[in-house]
């Protein structure tokens, strides 16, 4: 028999998969503010921290906004551009981690680079405090990958290259899988941890001096380090 493996589909890619039918029949349009939390668990027949977590997936892939005591927002963008993000998230096929991280390489380098030069005081904020966030749960032994993955998208952001940014989320799915394998690798492994957020401090620390061939080459090297954290290089 020819037969294919079964997905295993999680609750908040259903919620995730009815606002794409939405998006689909014109309900919701682009620039449109998406019905509440409340409203959308209740008709969807799901817990409001479903919901939650289907925003912050779309959030972090740019399909939506999140304005802060005014609500959620579809993206102003052409509403196939969205379906075709939606349909990554979803539909996404296994990806070699080995081949994200060397396209992250090549992504984050150059953005720590522009961030050195480009970054706000308030992204070096946001920066700053990505990484004590991300020291706090390293050292309550958290696997601590959302972390990890806020302080790189705030590098990201602060390197104001909006290509870039674009990459980062159309690879999100991808990055914050290989974040979670490479750090469950790296909690095995005594005093890495503590390593790891070094690296990320003397990443920030580069930034916030504007250095940003010192800010390039950290960068280069923790991807480098993640790689064999990961054991893709032995």
């Amino acid at each position: 028999m020819n037969l294919s493996p079964i997905k295993k589909v999680r609750v908040y890619e259903q919620v995730i998969e009815q606002i794409k039918d939405l998006i689909e029949q014109g309900v919701i349009q682009p620039g449109q503010k998406l019905p509440s939390e409340r409203d959308l668990a209740a008709e969807l027949s799901v817990s409001r921290s479903v919901v939650r977590e289907a925003m912050s997936v779309l959030n972090t892939s740019g399909i939506i906004q999140i304005r802060p005591g005014i609500g959620v927002f579809l993206m102003e963008e052409e509403e196939q551009g969205l379906i075709h993000r939606i349909n990554r998230i979803l539909n996404k096929d296994e990806v070699n981690l080995s081949e994200v991280l060397e396209l992250r390489q090549g992504l984050e380098v150059q953005a720590a680079f522009l961030a050195a030069q480009r970054a706000t005081e308030k992204d070096l904020q946001l920066i700053e405090a990505a990484l004590k966030e991300l020291e706090q749960a390293v050292y309550k032994k958290k696997l601590a990958a959302e972390e990890d993955f806020a302080f790189h998208l705030a590098i990201i952001r602060a390197s104001k290259n909006a290509m870039i940014q674009e990459m980062m989320n159309l690879l999100t799915e991808a990055i914050q899988s290989g974040m979670k394998k490479s750090r469950r690798r790296t909690l095995q492994m005594p005093k890495k941890p503590e390593e790891v957020v070094n690296e990320h401090f003397e990443i920030f620390q580069a930034i916030r001096d504007k250095d940003g061939q010192t800010a390039r080459e950290l960068m280069l090297i923790h991807l480098d380090n993640v790689i064999k954290r990961s054991y893709l290089v032995q």
